[in-house]
């Protein structure tokens, strides 16, 4: 039949013993054998011990054996005599069985992960609101004094420490949107070498003295559609996990190259669709990772750092971004012989699409900006944000008494800077009935919800996006590109 064969054995102790050492694809075992055990009890112990499906061939057929044997979840039983085709039915069923289990195994496992994430996702969402409009006014506030206070003042350090906290809280929250795959992202479409070169110096300094750092790239290089500032994120907290597994020094090596995927070139990972990819590999020289803890690498909250140490969010992060942009990621690793990260991105076609240019956050502003914002401190802080820039700001809590100030027609409005979810009236709804009597009218819409409960209410047409939270230059810097638009 074309199948190898390994030498036969006796008894059911050697049975257990040949399966351990070699790891075979079907084991034929008949029921009555030399030994302690009995073929039945070797089939329990190697369906227990090992993923290895089992065909009986005996001549018993009695209800007791039968009743026995089922407990074994045989794939198969045959009663001699049987001849060339009957076995050959029974191995291909077998065969075919077991791999459609473990297909099956590996879906409920996905879907399981895929509901811890939407677990984690909702948590985050439902959190992120709240902390990103805290840390809205706190950046805000302190990015506001720190215009007032010399180098010299000793009150200027306890800002920048209050600035750096702030900044951490909020990072945090951005974490944990990335594991739940709720993140806003604004992807263009880049070259990968590119993106490699921009993050480098990041890496280099997070991996730190004693480690070697090597870029293998593709020379053609090849365009992908990614968010550059989550492919930042990606490559540092890969790095940053590098270099907790090299604490003696060692190697990282970054490398891209095109690869195109047939419909069976990954059997292991059915999700991944055929088509033209970008290969990125992060392979790191240190100590690996046994087969346990590879598997949970991209758990949300896994560690293996003490109490303290690590929020475990930095691997699942990397896995929220990939696969929120389309990508898929794998990981290798054994035991003292390193570890390697593969990113799949799909790629793309060139695209004409031109990135935002940079506006400087001191040029003045001249406009008239209609600010609606339900939170008092936040509507607070970026109104003083604004005016200290030169703008003048009308103030709204909410959508109808934000029409109420648009009724006077002599009343200049310029722009159009609301939540995007708010009582009464979502920013979407006010954008839209605000526009249609003011045509010109620019719109900016903010939001400190994930991804998701943005789209929930939809932006208007046109209309760009700033998340929560924000620093008062960065704010700046959007409300002036807008305008400029």
């Amino acid at each position: 039949m074309g199948l190898e064969v390994l030498p036969p054995v006796a008894s059911a102790e050697e049975a257990v013993d040949v399966v351990a050492r070699t790891a075979p694809d079907l084991v034929l075992m008949d029921i009555h054998l030399k030994g302690r055990m009995d073929g039945i009890e070797a089939a329990g112990a190697i369906r227990q011990r090992h993923d290895v499906p089992v065909i009986y061939l005996t001549a018993h057929s009695d209800a007791a054996t039968l009743t026995r044997a089922k407990v074994t979840e045989p794939f198969g039983y045959l009663l001699k005599p049987f001849d060339e085709r009957d076995l050959r039915v029974a191995i291909e069923l077998a065969l075919h069985k077991h791999e459609m289990d473990k297909r099956l195994r590996e879906s409920e496992e996905q879907l399981h992960q895929a509901r811890k994430l939407e677990a984690v996702g909702r948590l985050a969402g439902g959190v992120a609101h709240d902390v990103n409009n805290m840390m809205t006014v706190v950046l805000g506030y302190a990015e506001l004094l720190l215009r007032e206070v010399g180098d010299s003042d000793p009150r200027r350090q306890v800002l920048l420490e209050m600035r750096r906290a702030a900044n951490r809280s909020a990072d945090i929250a951005r974490q944990l949107l990335a594991v739940g795959r709720r993140q806003v992202l604004h992807p263009v479409v880049v070259d990968v070498n590119r993106l490699i070169g921009d993050s480098r110096p990041m890496v280099t300094e997070v991996l730190g003295q004693g480690i070697e750092l090597r870029c293998e790239l593709d020379p053609e290089g090849a365009m992908v559609r990614i968010d550059p500032g989550q492919f930042d994120r990606v490559l540092i907290n890969l790095g940053l996990n590098a270099s907790e597994a090299m604490p003696d020094g060692g190697r990282l090596t970054i490398a891209s190259r095109m690869v195109t995927l047939g419909k069976d070139d990954m059997p292991e990972a059915p999700e991944v669709a055929a088509g033209d990819y970008v290969l990125l590999s992060v392979a790191d020289t240190g100590r690996g990772m046994d087969a346990d803890t590879t598997s949970c690498v991209f758990e949300p909250f896994f560690t293996t750092k003490p109490p303290g140490a690590g929020a475990g969010l930095g691997l699942a992060t990397v896995y929220g971004i990939v696969k929120q942009s389309g990508g898929h990621l794998f990981v290798d690793s054994a035991l003292g012989q390193g570890t390697t990260f593969r990113i799949y991105l799909p790629r793309v076609k060139p695209d004409v699409e031109a990135g935002p240019s940079h506006v400087s956050a001191t040029e003045r502003g001249r406009e008239t900006i209609l600010l609606v914002e339900d939170d008092h401190a936040v509507r607070s802080m970026i109104q003083q944000v604004l005016r200290h820039q030169g703008y003048t700001v009308l103030e709204a809590v909410d959508g109808a008494e934000a029409m109420l100030l648009c009724e006077d027609a002599g009343q200049r409005i310029d722009l159009l800077l609301t939540d995007s979810i708010m009582p009464g009236m979502s920013g979407r709804e006010l954008a839209e009935r605000l526009i249609a009597v003011r045509p010109a009218l620019s719109v900016l819409v903010m939001s400190g919800y994930s991804e998701d409960r943005v789209l929930e209410q939809g932006l208007p047409a046109n209309a760009a996006f700033i998340q929560k939270p924000f620093a008062g230059s960065e704010l700046v810097s959007r409300v002036r590109t807008v305008l400029d638009k």
